[in-house]
């Protein structure tokens, strides 16, 4: 799908076209109604490869009007994750995230192995995992700027406890925590 363009968010006209057409003018074919061959020329693939039954299946090979007049190719692809790919009524999505560390400290020797772990569930009908884990860290940084709990000037990662201590106390209110572990070997 970024081969073909369809993550560019550059404005363009899509009065008129199908998905097939649009599928057609981001390919570099404007105008040509043998979509599929040709996207299987331009990407080396075989027509019943997973790639194009999965076009299909999205339904950027249909022959459907665009929703809308003008927008991006990510418009496009937008509209069509959102009707394609949803929960079901109490499905829910889930993150797992793990970070492993070793250290050797050369004044003593010692070795340690440092495990965090995060596992955080999508709430049914309300917001997905991933919107939790990647939206409130920054949502709540931002917050904690506007009342002066964060003063650092400019861009920082959060590898400063003055960041990341009121955000993690805060995301575990929120029920969304990490597991630490530390051995010694």
């Amino acid at each position: 799908m970024n081969e073909l363009g369809l993550f560019e968010e550059t404005p363009m006209d899509l009065k008129g076209h199908t998905f097939r057409s649009f599928m057609a003018s981001v390919s570099g074919f404007p105008g040509r109604p043998d979509v599929e061959s040709l996207l299987c020329s331009r990407l080396k693939l075989e027509p019943y490869s997973t790639v194009m039954l999965r076009f299909g299946w999205m339904g950027l090979l249909d022959d459907t009007p665009l929703p809308f007049a003008k927008g991006s190719a990510r418009d496009v692809i937008s509209h069509l994750f959102g009707k394609k790919l949803f929960y079901d009524e109490g499905e829910r999505d889930m993150v797992i995230l793990m970070d492993e560390y070793f250290a050797k400290f050369p004044s003593t020797g010692i070795r340690k192995r440092y495990v965090s772990t995060l596992v955080d569930y999508g709430i049914p009908g309300d917001d997905s995992s991933i919107a939790r884990t990647t939206g409130l860290p920054p949502a709540i940084a931002a917050r904690l700027i506007l009342d002066g709990e964060i003063s650092k000037p400019g861009l920082h990662t959060p590898v400063i406890s003055e960041i990341y201590e009121p955000i993690l106390a805060e995301l575990e209110t929120l029920g969304i925590r990490l597991e630490e572990l530390e051995e010694t070997f």
